[in-house]
């Protein structure tokens, strides 16, 4: 996809907007730190100009969101600029930089604007010196400083030379290394750009994609070549004279059209300013005028961009939504999960009251001796070995908060299908039987019941606060997310701006039977209406009474 403009593209665009010289900027909005709006007063209607630093400038007919608080860039062009009329646009030589004169002699000031590279806007006095820049940059190469209180280098600017002779266009190919293609060939050593270059060959019957090298048989391509330069230069002096048509190539989406979005399947992917012999097999736009074909190009893309921010936005705002639904409900799982763990270790200990008790009397013997941890562990493994019922249930003991871990066998009743199922299940499940449950040895089984169920309790009342507190917060993010919604849909979009027509400055509506009835709003209108926008075909309606408007 093209994204920036070509020298050729300069060139018609400048000679197009000849049409602004002496209108008036009334002001000046930035849309991003790279674009910015010139409003400029013509009777009867406004053009606005948009310029984007290394990529464009066209004049625009669509609505483009404005920033609400200007930039001090856009600040400084409004000091400069406004209420100055725009005495001349052109082009610095053949460079893709553009200088735009508002105002005269000592009280004028230029914006420049540079469409090459990373782009830049600057803004000068009448003698070139810098006021603002966007962006203050050093050119190595020439030793050249672009900031603020230096003088802009006019110099610099290529300026537009004759043909290279034949001998020079030899000398192209000498140093080629290994296989290029013609059009980068003689593209690289012209300002025409590739496109214009493409043409002119594929004009004299060569292709612009065709392999060359400096073994190449020159007398066969090297007459075709000067003659395609030839042709080049005269459609570029004729781009510069004559105002462009614009032409836009475009693909049909398969995606759009299998959704029967018509309106929208076409997906733009250059657009020219000359219906350059290339184009010849491509499905191609053509529009009155090359700003026109530039403006619907671009605004296209930026809807779609628009589009694109809007849609990421309302997944961001829905993704919230969804992870505070999941919190609360892994909150809730975490405490559903501890009660049924309390409430299960709680009847386990129930079930096996003598067997628990033994353990606790066993555990604090060992614990009485002071044995540590190691030893107990051993005494522990000898007994097992012994088969010791107590031992076996014993897999751990913390002996700094007295609990200990055992292990006890979670007995479910079960009929005639479920003993089949159980006897057809692997061993991993048999072992799921196996519970392990802390103990606290200083209490006995039945204090240990009680606490289980008391932390449970707590766990429910926790759950029954948590899914109140849910519920409420829910419906703030809910309420939120809708909120964030419905300011996603308010962003500005890119709209095509509708015309205002000359009688909407009066009183006026249309009639049941199609006529437009036209009133003035003070006496000044009144005597407009008469003299200038009455006709012959018209009726006059008027009262003799004070302050009545005349229709």
């Amino acid at each position: 996809m093209k994204a920036r403009f070509t020298n050729i593209d300069i060139v018609a665009a400048v000679r197009e907007l000849q049409s602004l010289v002496g209108l008036r900027v009334t002001n000046v909005y930035d849309v991003d730190h790279k674009s910015y709006l010139f409003k400029f007063a013509k009777p009867d209607a406004k053009v606005v100009l948009l310029i984007e630093s290394g990529i464009r400038l066209h004049t625009t007919d669509y609505e483009w969101p404005k920033n609400p608080s200007p930039s001090g860039f856009s600040m400084k062009l409004r000091k400069h600029v406004r209420n100055r009329r725009l005495e001349s646009i052109r082009q610095l030589g053949v460079d893709r930089i553009v200088d735009m004169q508002f105002g005269i002699r000592e009280a004028a000031y230029h914006v420049i604007l540079e469409l090459y590279d990373r782009g830049n806007i600057i803004l000068t006095d009448h003698d070139y010196m810098v006021l603002n820049i966007l962006r203050p940059r050093t050119d190595q190469d020439a030793d050249v400083r672009y900031a603020v209180h230096e003088k802009y280098p006019l110099f610099m600017a290529k300026e537009i030379e004759a043909l290279p002779e034949e001998k020079i266009v030899r000398d192209w190919f000498s140093v080629i290394k290994g296989k290029e293609a013609l059009k980068k060939v003689v593209g690289s050593h012209l300002f025409f750009g590739s496109a214009l270059v493409e043409h002119a060959l594929l004009s004299v019957g060569l292709t612009g994609n065709q392999k060359v090298s400096k073994d190449s048989d020159l007398e066969a391509i090297l007459p075709k070549v000067m003659q395609a330069l030839q042709l080049a230069e005269a459609v570029y002096k004729e781009t510069a004279v004559n105002v462009s048509k614009g032409y836009i190539t475009y693909k049909v989406s398969d995606k759009a059209a299998l959704q029967n979005q018509e309106n929208q399947c076409q997906v733009y992917e250059e657009f020219h300013s000359f219906p350059f012999i290339q184009l010849k097999d491509a499905l191609v736009l053509e529009k009155s005028s090359f700003m026109n074909a530039v403006d619907e190009f671009y605004s296209l893309i930026e809807s779609q961009r628009v589009d694109v921010g809007i849609l990421e936005q309302q997944k961001q705002a829905l993704k919230k939504l969804e992870n505070v639904k999941q919190d609360h409900e892994r909150r809730l799982d975490v405490l559903r999960r501890t009660q049924e763990k309390e409430q299960l270790q709680a009847r386990l200990i129930e079930e096996n009251v003598d067997l628990v008790d033994r353990i606790i009397v066993y555990m604090r013997t060992l614990m009485a001796a002071e044995l540590s941890w190691r030893d107990v562990a051993e005494l522990l493994e000898r007994r097992r070995e012994r088969g010791d019922e107590v031992a076996e249930h014993v897999i751990k003991a913390d002996i700094a908060t007295n609990m200990v871990t055992i292990l006890l066998e979670n007995k479910r009743e079960v009929d005639s299908e479920e003993e089949e199922e159980e006897d057809a299940a692997d061993e991993e499940a048999i072992q799921d039987d196996i519970i392990k449950v802390d103990i606290n040895l200083n209490q006995s089984a039945f204090q240990n019941v009680t606490r289980l169920h008391t932390v449970k309790k707590q766990a429910a009342a926790k759950e029954h606060k948590t899914v109140e507190a849910s519920e409420m917060a829910l419906k703030n993010a809910e309420r939120k997310t809708k909120q964030a919604l419905k300011d996603v849909a308010t962003i500005g979009t890119i709209t095509k701006a509708r015309k205002t027509q000359w009688f909407e400055k009066f009183f006026w509506f249309i009639s049941t039977e199609g006529y437009l009835v036209i009133g003035g709003r003070e006496a000044q209108q009144n005597d407009m209406l008469v003299k200038r926008y009455m006709k012959a075909q018209d009726f006059y309606v008027h009262a003799d009474v004070s302050f009545f408007c005349k229709i």
